[in-house]
């Protein structure tokens, strides 16, 4: 998603969280391989499409995806279940690194 390619993936629970079908991505039935070579033939007959498709999901990665989105949804999640509002470094210091 991040790379701003065209996704072409099966229909099912986990991907459908990842990208919306026609928005981010073409979703297509698991085991129909005519599905899958439909939608491929598509991207690569409508070039506009595939560059809208990729860069849709590009910004939902760098929107939702991120190390720095997941990191603040931790923190809220964590926040939330010990009652108070918690600091914390974003970029934490690794030790022993040069």
């Amino acid at each position: 998603m991040a790379a701003g390619i065209a996704i072409v993936t099966t229909d099912i629970p986990a991907n459908r969280e990842l990208v919306e079908d026609g928005v981010s991505a073409l979703l297509v039935q698991p085991d129909e391989i005519e599905g899958l070579s439909a939608a491929i033939s598509r991207l690569l007959d409508h070039p506009q499409q595939a560059n809208r498709l990729g860069e849709a999901a590009r910004e939902r990665a760098m929107r939702d995806l991120s190390v720095e989105s997941m990191l603040s949804r931790y923190v809220d999640l964590y926040t939330s279940l010990i009652g108070r509002r918690v600091s914390i470094n974003r970029r934490p210091e690794i030790r022993g690194a040069a």
